[in-house]
């Protein structure tokens, strides 16, 4: 028994809990080398550690018990290249969708920074009614009138604006066309 090692020495070995090594156990996956049968204990080979190893690294690579379980049991050369093959390819789409989120929040993240820039910079929003006017430019020989432009300009806010943290966005880039206009229709 000097060459073979406790269930609490494995554990320490390879940093897995001693509740795993049983669950390896009860699935088939890793069986110790020698159960007493006077107390149950579990006792390993030295010539377990490699295959334990090597489980715990699929493990690490994503392989599920059955697959590592299936793995061991026709373990060449040959399957461990394909095995890990197949494994590269789904780490690649993974890492993929990984970006795709990464890209989203941080977009989502910029908009509500820009959001909150425009809210703590700008004044509070104010309508006016303003006089009709006229604009510097014909259509079919008449003259076009203001409310034709941009209805919106006079009159109560439209109704169409949003109730997110982006209307105040909306409202500053109202504010500024409306100030804008306001100079172009000026006396």
């Amino acid at each position: 028994m000097n060459d073979l090692f406790t269930i609490g020495e494995i554990s320490k070995h390879q940093n897995i809990s001693r509740q795993t090594l049983i669950f390896y156990d009860k699935i088939g996956l890793f069986r110790p080398a020698y159960v007493d049968p006077e107390n149950g204990y579990r006792y390993y080979s030295a010539a377990q550690l490699d295959y334990l190893d090597t489980i715990c690294i699929m493990k690490k690579f994503g392989f599920s018990l059955d697959e590592i379980k299936a793995h061991m049991k026709s373990y060449t050369l040959d399957t461990s290249l394909i095995a890990l093959r197949k494994q590269l390819t789904i780490i690649d789409r993974q890492i993929k969708d990984l970006q795709l989120i990464k890209s989203r929040v941080a977009h989502r993240c910029a908009q509500l920074e820009q959001s909150a820039a425009i809210r703590s910079d700008s004044a509070a929003v104010s309508v006016e009614t303003v006089k009709s006017r006229f604009a510097p430019y014909t259509r079919g020989g008449q003259h076009c009138h203001q409310a034709m432009l941009c209805p919106f300009v006079q009159g109560p806010a439209p109704h169409f604006l949003p109730e997110r943290s982006d209307r105040a966005a909306f409202a500053h880039t109202g504010r500024a066309l409306y100030r804008g206009l306001l100079r172009l229709f000026a006396d």
